[in-house]
């Protein structure tokens, strides 16, 4: 066996052993919460993360509607709280679903803002995750890049973290912390297989739905991060 193969093949196990581990990390951060029973169903094409060589970034993710009540569900997982939005998302679901489209895209569900940008890139360097993750709660947030220390203190004054034993909803924030306590990557909380983020694998990187694993591999325990996950929800201003 050549010196080439015996690399290859220790490279390869060693890409084993990390995404196993990293799958570990990931579920163990995941168990300790109740997940929402959200049902995603992936469409569209999906694209291969060049960084972790994984088919992971999506499209977009469709909901199944079956009916009206099932709409009141989806409503009430999208908006725990907000009785007048959930009211208005409801109606607007319901006229889709006379005109007889079953399938809901999660653009609809998410802020307007928010649908807009998905699966776009910044036209000039700036924006970064910190940037979308605001602009999934501050629409009128500016498109620009946003430091550190400005998205811990929003976490700090206008979030809450989440502890075990809590159900993760919909539109809850990941994020990823260096063994310093660093911000490093935060991520909007789709249910437990996805999320959605602007990437910084680039500074020109979509903002995009993409599986958390995917995500936590790229900045992650394993990673040279070495970062570990925790849970925020917003704190809401009705």
């Amino acid at each position: 066996m050549t010196l080439f193969r015996i690399l290859t093949l220790f490279f390869a196990l060693s890409n084993q052993l990390s995404q196993a581990s990293c799958f570990e990390q990931l579920n163990e951060f995941l168990d300790q919460f109740k997940i929402t029973p959200f049902h995603v169903l992936e469409d569209g094409v999906l694209r291969t993360n060049k960084h972790t060589h994984t088919v992971s970034i999506i499209d977009d993710l469709l909901i199944e509607v079956y009916s009206e009540d099932q709409i009141k569900l989806i409503a009430k997982a999208v908006y725990p709280q907000g009785l007048k939005r959930r009211r208005a998302f409801i109606s607007r679901l319901k006229e889709q679903f006379k005109k007889g489209e079953r399938k809901i895209s999660l653009r609809l569900l998410a802020p307007e803002a928010v649908g807009e940008l998905t699966n776009k890139a910044p036209r000039c360097d700036g924006p970064n995750c910190f940037n979308a993750t605001l602009k999934w709660f501050y629409p009128d947030k500016e498109l620009a890049e946003t430091h550190s220390i400005e998205m811990d203190n929003y976490l700090r004054t206008h979030f809450k973290e989440i502890k075990p034993g809590k159900r993760l909803q919909f539109g809850d924030v990941l994020v990823w912390r260096d063994p310093q306590g660093e911000l490093v990557h935060t991520a909007i909380y789709i249910n437990e297989n996805f999320s959605w983020h602007k990437a910084t694998y680039s500074e020109t990187s979509s903002w995009v739905f993409e599986k958390t694993i995917a995500i936590n591999m790229m900045y992650g325990i394993d990673s040279p991060n070495h970062a570990l996950i925790a849970a925020f929800r917003h704190k809401p201003r009705w």
